[in-house]
């Protein structure tokens, strides 16, 4: 085997080089690395094991996401089942506020106030009656006779007696007595 004495000056020149660049920790592993690379026979038993090490910690940390994930995704449909639940004891079907969701882009809390109030609107009030009449009987369509009242006849008298209606309608939700 030759000595050191036999290498000629590049040589002797590139291993001065490859000491001193040795002498650093972080380069010594790179170095070693880059050899391994070139040369795949070759056998350093510190950089196999932080490959190792490093190959269990990825895998740990992989597991652990996916668990993360999945853990994420049984809270995310438990707390839907759980919506879904009250929406129905609430008396409305999944769709109809999924439909608001979607519709108003509101959240799952205002969709509900929301259905509730349309529900509430819907249904007739005592306001909507005629006096003299039980509460469960709906307002019936005034005949020709109102209309003439009104000083015309057809669609003009329509639209007055619309913009009287309305004029009081008005003025009742605003709290003021009709003028007359």
């Amino acid at each position: 085997m030759a000595g050191l004495e036999d290498l000629t000056p590049a040589q002797l020149k590139a291993f001065h080089l490859g000491q001193e660049l040795m002498k650093n920790p972080e380069i010594h592993r790179q170095g070693l690395r880059l050899a391994k690379k070139a040369n795949p026979n070759l056998h350093f038993p510190e950089i196999e094991l932080e490959d190792q090490i490093a190959g269990v910690e990825a895998r740990a940390q992989e597991r652990e996401q996916k668990l993360e994930h999945d853990l994420m995704a049984e809270r995310v449909n438990r707390r839907k089942a759980e919506r879904d639940r009250e929406i129905v004891d609430a008396g409305f079907t999944v769709a109809e506020i999924e439909k608001i969701i979607v519709d108003e882009k509101c959240t799952y809390e205002t969709a509900m106030k929301l259905a509730a109030a349309e529900r509430r609107s819907a249904e007739p009030g005592p306001g909507d009656y005629r006096s003299g009449h039980n509460q469960g009987d709906p307002i019936e369509i005034r005949g020709d006779a109102d209309f003439r009242k009104a000083g015309a006849s057809g669609l003009g008298a329509l639209r007055k007696l619309s913009a009287k209606v309305a004029s009081d309608m008005i003025n009742g939700f605003r709290g003021r007595t009709p003028a007359r």
